[in-house]
């Protein structure tokens, strides 16, 4: 059999695989690459390719950095196809491993610019680096061809992901039929990711017992964010009354350990109990904008609210005391947050005006941002 690949069916059109999600464009030349091949996921022998490239024992470290090596399932399938490029490239002009030397990795990765923007450079940079620092721990190579290697300049000093304004997100919530169980979930799905902020990696993976405190005004989501770690976040009441309706119309309160949000392929209007890809959100989310007459590429952000009397205050008693030359020389200071964000985080603790517009999504850490800017 091919290599790895992980079934997703999501809303739409079928998906061929998950790793489609971040692929390579479709001139690139690892299309036809296996790094291995396997009968059972956990029984994986290196290719015919990989070992006449590199030799059986640096075949058989390849694949042990690609499953043992690597934890995370996004880092894992990327670092592969980074991988399979390099080694497809590598094949096409003549290079084993032994002969890969830093100027081959430079004009690999300088080749790689003219067609791939500088992050997923950056990305097969990291993933050669890493590969090869594996290969070395265990003896297969003296020194790390790619380590002398720099890759690209990125910065980026604001997002580039629109957000939604406070009309816009009431348009789309109200545009979602929600009598069915599919609807319901578009709109409970959308309004947890509007209200909470979450990322949607994490938003996707909850399972129901996730969602504590279901039909009382202290309900929670417990988001498994990276690294094993856990967040509670406070359910906005909207999002805990369309979460409740969905759980209802989808039966799923009997089933603690189902996954929260569920695959409804194709056109159904029913569940399937596989829980829902980060490709199959973005689908939602996009279906959903278009009918409501939004740009398809609105991000479930929604716009900071105007500031309220509440907020004012912030600001006005945020802004820093005038200091004496006196002052300047009397005492450093003892700690690395300004006197205005102290003001502004003691100001925003007695705030009492969390009760105001609906659709404020998450007001303390607004409060305190605003705060934070109108003290800057």
């Amino acid at each position: 059999m091919g290599e790895a690949t992980v079934a997703d069916t999501t809303d739409g059109s079928d998906r061929e695989d998950a790793s489609a999600a971040i692929a390579c464009p479709p001139e690139a030349p690892s299309e036809g690459v296996i790094l291995w091949t396997e009968s059972a996921l956990a029984t994986r022998t290196p290719s015919s390719v990989l070992v006449a490239w590199s030799g059986e024992r640096a075949a058989f470290r390849t694949i042990e950095f690609l499953t043992a090596g690597i934890g995370n399932e996004h880092t894992r399938r990327a670092y592969h196809r980074a991988a399979k490029r390099f080694l497809a490239w590598c094949d096409a002009r003549g290079m084993t491993l032994a002969d890969v030397r830093s100027l081959d990795v430079a004009g690999y990765i300088q080749e790689l610019g003219s067609t791939l923007a500088p992050l997923p450079v950056k990305q097969h940079l990291a993933a050669l680096k890493h590969w090869f620092d594996w290969l070395v721990t265990g003896h297969v190579l003296e020194t790390n061809p790619a380590h002398a290697v720099r890759g690209p300049r990125y910065s980026q000093n604001s997002g580039k992901t629109p957000v939604l304004e406070r009309d816009e997100a009431r348009a789309l919530l109200s545009s979602i039929d929600a009598s069915t169980a599919v609807g319901a979930r578009d709109r409970a799905l959308i309004a947890v990711m509007l209200f909470s902020f979450a990322r949607i990696g994490a938003v996707v993976v909850m399972k129901v017992r996730d969602y504590r405190g279901a039909g009382t005004p202290r309900a929670t989501f417990l988001l498994h964010e990276k690294n094993g770690k856990d967040h509670i976040v406070p359910a906005h009441h909207l999002a805990a009354e369309y979460l409740d309706a969905y759980i209802a119309l989808a039966g799923l309160a009997d089933k603690p350990d189902a996954p929260l949000w569920q695959n409804a392929p194709g056109h159904r209007r029913t569940l399937t109990g596989v829980g829902l890809s980060e490709r199959g959100a973005l689908d939602i989310v996009k279906r959903r904008c278009r009918a409501a007459a939004l740009p398809a590429t609105s991000a479930i952000i929604p716009s900071a609210p105007p500031a309220s009397p509440c907020i004012r205050t912030h600001r006005a008693t945020s802004k820093p005391r005038a200091r004496s030359p006196d002052m300047r020389t009397s005492r450093p200071r003892s700690s690395t947050t300004a006197p205005a964000t102290k003001n502004a985080r003691r100001n925003w603790k007695g705030c009492n005006c969390r009760k105001g517009d609906d659709l404020n999504a998450n007001a303390d850490r607004v409060h305190l941002v605003l705060a934070r800017l109108g003290s800057a």
